[in-house]
């Protein structure tokens, strides 16, 4: 996995909401999962705070309302459950 996702026109909202459209976090996401890899992720918590953290992604949840991203987090040293549009970028973690 190469590159940087970075989805178009986020921002924090007043709802908690990063991004409209998750597909190329998505995309990523899913190529992580199909080949084991650690992601490094940016995210907007509900508190509107930024933080970067390298994770391991276990399984999407998409029939969820908004869908999620359940991984372990290596910061929190726990499994945690991310939004999908409050993922600001994604990207390969270095080795």
């Amino acid at each position: 996995m190469r590159g940087v996702a970075r989805v178009a026109g986020n921002s924090a909202r007043g709802n908690g909401a990063a991004s409209d459209s998750p597909q190329p976090t998505l995309a990523l996401l899913q190529q992580a999962l199909a080949q084991g890899t650690p992601v490094m992720l940016t995210y907007i918590d509900a508190q509107a705070q930024v933080t970067r953290r390298r994770i391991q992604p276990l399984r999407l949840e998409l029939q969820q309302e908004p869908p999620l991203l359940v991984a372990y987090c290596e910061w929190r040293g726990a499994e945690r459950h991310f939004r999908l549009d409050r993922i600001v970028a994604l990207e390969a973690a270095p080795t």
